[in-house]
């Protein structure tokens, strides 16, 4: 099989300019005018407005493993999870205090 569209979007994307044309440009339009075929809402402007924001993870250890997640905004998540688990799965285990990776 050969996928010739998807090879020269993603040089594109790895090239000089790619995020650019990536967020802003023709690829951002034909995603946008892909989901709108497939009744989707997404629209070109809503990839060129896409920001990202990294922040720590969060994580508890719990059966001699370590669980991560995001942190806020779904760090409410992680805590909702722990009470479930720790309400249940978890009775009679030692669970870690939830802490933030730096």
């Amino acid at each position: 099989m050969r996928r010739l569209a998807l090879a020269k979007t993603l040089k594109v994307v790895a090239g000089k300019g790619g995020l650019e044309m990536f967020y802003k440009g023709w690829i951002a339009e034909s995603l946008a005018r892909a989901a709108r075929e497939a009744g989707g809402v997404v629209t070109k402007e809503d990839f060129g407005e896409f920001f990202t924001v990294v922040e720590e993870a969060v994580g508890a250890r719990a059966l001699g493993r370590e669980f991560l997640t995001c942190g806020t905004p779904c760090r409410w998540v992680a805590r909702v999870v722990r009470f479930k688990l720790g309400s249940s799965v978890l009775t009679g285990y030692a669970v870690g205090q939830c802490w933030s990776r730096h």
